[in-house]
């Protein structure tokens, strides 16, 4: 049986080449896909854990339809006071923070200047959205009910500013107020349409909301 299929083989070279060279391809094109969808199916399993693996984002939005007093078209936002309300009513949601975003701040330490977004938020947003530091610590209730003026940086934020040079416990002047660095977050997979995730500096609530 060997030596006729080798027999066979010899007489019809060209078309035995062919066959070897598609079942070849097909192989490696299958054990590429393969790969391809393992490595996908990672970067979006890593993707969606970034962002937080049981984190709701509610951002505003107009009505599409007439509903609860409102015509179609309305402006619909969040205030303070219904994210206090959905914590206090609401306690099966577990952990609930605000998000407000300002951007076009103007960042200073020493002679470097650097534009960029001043986020604030509770502390339990560290929890909710995955925020992993590099270096130091987070924003704590006691930040929250002290109001101390601390606030942490984003990766590219921290380098803009600092370099390669240690940023923890340095001060950075964000607008003409002095805020302590007590924070560096680590690189961060950017969800959807969220290009300030890895260029910006976060805040407890009220320093975004109440000393701009």
């Amino acid at each position: 049986l060997a030596a006729e299929a080798w027999h066979t083989a010899r007489s019809q070279l060209r078309r035995s080449v062919l066959s070897s060279l598609s079942i070849g391809w097909g192989v490696a094109t299958f054990v590429l896909l393969v790969a391809y969808g393992d490595s996908m199916a990672r970067t979006l399993k890593d993707a969606f854990y970034a962002i937080g693996p049981d984190a709701i984002f509610i951002t505003p939005g107009r009505t599409v339809l007439q509903a609860g007093g409102y015509r179609a078209g309305a402006t619909v936002r969040f205030s303070p006071q219904d994210v206090e309300y959905l914590a206090q009513t609401a306690p099966a949601m577990g952990l609930i923070s605000p998000e407000l975003r300002m951007s076009n701040r103007d960042f200073a330490f020493g002679p470097r200047i650097h534009r960029s977004t001043l986020t604030g938020v509770w502390p339990e947003y560290g929890s909710i959205a995955e925020m992993r530091l590099s270096e130091g610590r987070w924003l704590s209730p006691e930040d929250q009910s002290n109001r101390t003026r601390v606030l942490v940086l984003a990766t590219d934020l921290k380098t803009s500013l600092f370099g390669n040079e240690p940023a923890v416990g340095e001060a950075v002047q964000v607008d003409h107020l002095s805020f302590t660095v007590v924070g560096v977050l680590e690189r961060k997979i950017q969800r959807q349409g969220d290009t300030v995730a890895n260029d910006q500096a976060i805040v407890k609530w009220q320093g975004a909301a109440c000393e701009r």
